[in-house]
């Protein structure tokens, strides 16, 4: 069941969308969610997307084209979304895995398609003299060397995976610097609260500024949603401008992908403070290519997460910034990554990287996603520390919406929904 809060309010004024047929150069701390609490969870098996695997999948469209007509123009505040954070319904989620449900075995080989089991968890809160040590880089130790390293969020909470792929082994341990904070933690979810004065640690630096990353799928598929996608997130950035004005140290990156064969497989502008000039980039867009379901997922993530260009701290310059306060990563797309060996891999080292350089993947699910993908994003997000986002059919805006496998949600207008979650990661 699903609470409607369809209040369809503009934060900003949308800059224009896909008009060019060719291509152009707070009090609870694990809450990031509307308020609802975590219900009952429904939805077994498949979805309503085409399974697993690449074939029998819808093709997209084989040109590059603009966005089909729609009865309402383009603007911010006319798509509507749904949010579930998976680690504030943590016993929820190790549910729809649970080996004694056979009902659960498809949703257990969606995780081992994408390589990664996020079931076993150890959950941080770091504080130092009782408020949130943010940013603070926390790392899990056993037997094998370094398993996992994390970074605090605003709320001083860090994820650690000890058995992402492989099998945990002995001597756990989990340290800051030098320091071993926790040893043979637990893995069910428990979080460990730390405060690192009664421990005698330096307090850390109270980091300012926002970096955040719009990566964008812009094969045809996207068509019925790349120019409504296109008003939402220039009217989210300038929501978010507008909120803050000059106290927030605002750094936007914009990022497009397709798939192999296409035009281009990845198009990175680099991070700037020139807002003006990346809504400019997002605008310029179109969408095209693809020919069948999976897209490129597996190069996006990683050129947009290499750990060579991380915090880089020019004006204009390729990375992640070491002193930012949060680093966040809205991923949005309507079909998964291809699933070959290769490309698994490369999924793990982004996510990996990600969750090192504190970046948290927020995913938003638009049309065309089936349960598999659902389940792919879904897992980028816990491991992250992100949120799950997902388009619904109140807009009537785009294809039909995968209902998703979780609990109560509230739905609301997507600029206002993103709006909340960076304020969220900043206050």
């Amino acid at each position: 069941m699903k609470t409607a809060l369809l209040v369809l309010t503009a934060l900003a004024l949308a800059a224009s969308g896909c008009n060019d047929a060719s291509d152009s150069a707070g009090a609870d701390p694990g809450s990031w969610g509307a308020g609802d609490d975590p219900g009952s969870w429904g939805g077994e098996g498949e979805g309503e997307g085409e399974g697993e695997g690449e074939a029998g999948a819808p093709a997209d469209a084989p040109a590059d084209r603009s966005p089909e007509e729609s009865p309402q123009e383009p603007a911010a505040g006319l798509l509507t979304a749904g949010e579930w954070r998976d680690l504030d319904a943590w016993d929820a989620w190790l549910a729809l895995f649970d080996d004694q449900d056979p009902a659960n075995s498809v949703r257990r080989r969606h995780l081992e398609r994408w390589g990664m089991r996020p079931l076993e968890r150890i959950a941080t809160v770091i504080t130092y003299d009782g408020q949130p040590a943010i940013d603070v880089e926390v790392v899990l130790e056993d037997e094998r060397g370094s398993v996992w390293t994390a970074r605090t969020d605003n709320r001083g909470r860090a994820e650690l995976w000890p058995a992402l792929r492989d099998a945990p082994s002995a001597g756990a341990v989990v340290r800051i610097g030098e320091a071993i904070i926790a040893e043979d933690p637990p893995a069910d979810g428990t979080p460990i609260e730390i405060d690192l004065a009664a421990l005698d640690i330096s307090a850390p630096v109270d980091p300012q500024g926002l970096d955040l990353a719009l990566v964008i799928d812009t094969t045809g598929s996207m068509c019925d949603e790349l120019s409504y996608l296109q008003a939402e997130l220039s009217g989210v950035v300038s929501a978010v401008r507008q909120q803050y004005g000059d106290d927030l140290d605002l750094r936007l990156s914009i990022q497009v992908f397709r798939d192999a064969g296409d035009d281009y497989v990845v198009r990175r502008f680099p991070f700037t403070r020139d807002i003006g000039m990346a809504l400019a980039d997002l605008n310029a867009q179109a969408c095209g290519g693809g020919g069948d379901y999976p897209e490129a997922v597996g190069p996006a993530l990683a050129e947009a997460l290499d750990p060579e260009a991380t915090f880089d701290q020019e004006e204009r310059g390729d990375g992640w910034r070491l002193d930012a306060r949060a680093r966040m990563m809205f991923l949005v797309l309507d079909a998964p990554a291809h699933d070959d060996q290769q490309t698994v891999e490369q999924l793990y080292g982004a996510i990996a990287d990600a969750a090192a350089t504190g970046v948290r993947i927020v995913p938003i699910a638009s049309s065309g996603v089936d349960e598999a993908t659902e389940f792919m994003l879904r897992a980028f997000a816990v491991v992250t520390g992100g949120t799950y986002v997902f388009l619904t059919d109140d807009s009537g805006i785009g294809d039909g919406h995968l209902e998703p496998t979780i609990g109560e949600y509230a739905v609301e207008p997507l600029d206002r929904l993103m709006t909340r979650l960076i304020a969220a990661a900043l206050e």
